[in-house]
């Protein structure tokens, strides 16, 4: 095979005229030539179909290091490309070539790469088997760091299928491994991800840890790719902080997060971090403070085409203005909420706007109109395949029981209340038990006084424990003293 030394200088115009002097077993040198500069030029898609002429050139010669090497590269340009299945079925070979020629460290590497390649797919199984073949094969060639990096996909899909403490095995061995290679950057990304599986298993102060770790990691390093982690990682530190009923110091960081995310000029994180401490300043009940954070995060959303994040921004948006008492605003916000999601959205769109349809079935309760709560109930807003989650199902029946009791229709309100006594009271779901519990013992107060004043004190004691003080209170007066006055909770 010719020396391709001879025509790295040459144009492209100059290298096409030479190929075709060329027999097709003398092309390799130029054609390597070729994809390495529609690589470089980020043409991926021309990339791997040069790395594909190589590949069959090196299967006609049977010269199986050139076709590993081929496949490798056409890999690399599909997985560039976000063409994932091809990019793992063409890893996968490269590996197996690789493997046969006894070159195991670059198996490996492939091997890892095809792990990535699935991940990027979604496919969590296909992943974890993926990632357990290519730490055992970094392993055992002493590759630490690309064992580290692996163990690292697979705790991100383990997480992903709902395995959080098998995650966080696999995140400390990632960080062993990583620490022993040296690759603190990487470190630092194990660190992070370890705070998130730890966040959510409601360990706020181990999750605080190490991403506060993970920071100092992240902020001693001069590489400017990574400049947007110090923020990302500020933002993930407030959200343990509001956790723990920090919220002051959630949101003074929060504030440092948005100034360098502003100096990035990155829009999508200053809308999420927006949010955040208008949910904070909610929990301390700055609620006009909130609404403009709200806004804020709103607006900024919309911007990027976060519609999700943006009806989350209206929802608790609505919540202050009813927590303010201004329940025509709250049911005009929840109204746009209801009406944001179209028929080919994705469910979680749908979600967000059937919790619209709830929150405005609370707005009309506040404002006593009873009718236009069972005509919305018995109308609801729904979408072809779509199944609203069960809680926000029974939220919106305890709200229509409540109406009918207001309206007098004792026996029918009756039957939705023994009925959902049962339900919520399987699911531990407070707020709509306490509700079903409130309609039932007010019923039942001129026939069944002591099942009555059971079923008030059911309700008094869980509007209580979910911060529901204004409801407790209401009822209390029955046969209680006053509870003292505190802040409600979202759960309107």
């Amino acid at each position: 095979m010719i020396n391709s030394e001879a025509f790295e200088g040459m144009t492209d115009i100059e290298l096409l005229a030479a190929l075709e002097d060329l027999d097709e077993s003398e092309q390799p040198p130029i054609l390597e030539i070729q994809r390495d500069r529609a690589y470089k030029s980020e043409k991926f898609a021309e990339a791997a179909s040069l790395a594909f002429r190589i590949s069959a050139i090196a299967t006609s010669l049977k010269d199986d290091d050139l076709k590993a090497s081929a496949l490798a590269n056409e890999a690399d340009a599909l997985l560039a490309n976000d063409e994932y299945a091809e990019a793992a079925a063409k890893y996968e070979q490269a590996a197996n070539l690789f493997k046969q020629l006894g070159m195991q460290r670059r198996a490996a590497k492939l091997l890892y790469q095809k792990a990535k390649s699935l991940f990027n797919l979604d496919d969590e199984e296909l992943t974890i088997a993926a990632a357990t073949e290519a730490t055992e094969f970094a392993l055992v060639e002493g590759e630490q760091g690309l064992a580290g990096r692996s163990l690292l996909i697979r705790a991100q899909s383990r997480y992903y299928l709902d395995k959080e403490k098998e995650a966080i095995e696999d995140c400390n061995a990632a960080a062993d491994n990583l620490k022993i290679a040296g690759l603190s950057d990487s470190v630092a990304d194990a660190y992070e991800f370890l705070g998130r599986c730890l966040w959510f298993l409601g360990q706020h102060k181990d999750s605080m840890s190490y991403l506060q770790k993970s920071l100092v990691i992240y902020q001693t390093t001069l590489k400017q790719d990574l400049k947007s982690k110090i923020p990302e990682i500020q933002q993930k530190i407030a959200l343990n902080l509001s956790a723990l009923g920090r919220y002051e110091e959630a949101i003074s960081l929060l504030e440092k997060a948005i100034e360098a995310f502003q100096g990035l000029g990155i829009i999508d994180w200053i809308a999420i971090c927006e949010l955040d401490i208008g949910d904070a300043l909610q929990q301390i009940g700055q609620d006009d403070q909130a609404i403009d954070r709200l806004f804020k995060a709103e607006t900024l959303a919309e911007s990027v085409g976060d519609r999700e994040r943006a009806g989350r921004a209206l929802h608790y948006r609505a919540i202050s203005l009813h927590t303010k008492e201004k329940y025509e605003d709250a049911l005009d916000l929840n109204r746009r909420l209801m009406a944001s999601a179209k028929s080919d959205d994705e469910d979680a769109i749908k979600q967000m706007s059937y919790v619209g349809f709830v929150r405005m079935l609370g707005d009309l309760i506040a404002l006593k109109r009873y009718e236009e709560v069972v005509n919305c109930y018995l109308n609801p807003i729904s979408w072809p395949d779509f199944v609203p989650p069960e809680e926000e199902l029974l939220s919106a029946k305890s709200r229509y029981c409540f109406a009918l009791f207001r309206l007098d229709h004792k026996e029918e309100a009756l039957k939705i209340a023994n009925a959902g006594i049962a339900e919520a009271n399987s699911k531990l779901w407070r707020v709509d038990l306490a509700k079903f519990f409130e309609v039932r013992g007010l019923l039942t107060r001129s026939t069944h006084e002591r099942q009555s004043d059971q079923d008030l004190a059911n309700a008094i004691a869980l509007y209580l424990a979910a911060g529901r003080f204004e409801s407790a209170n209401s009822l209390a007066e029955y046969f209680l003293p006053k509870f003292s006055e505190h802040r409600d909770t979202k759960s309107i």
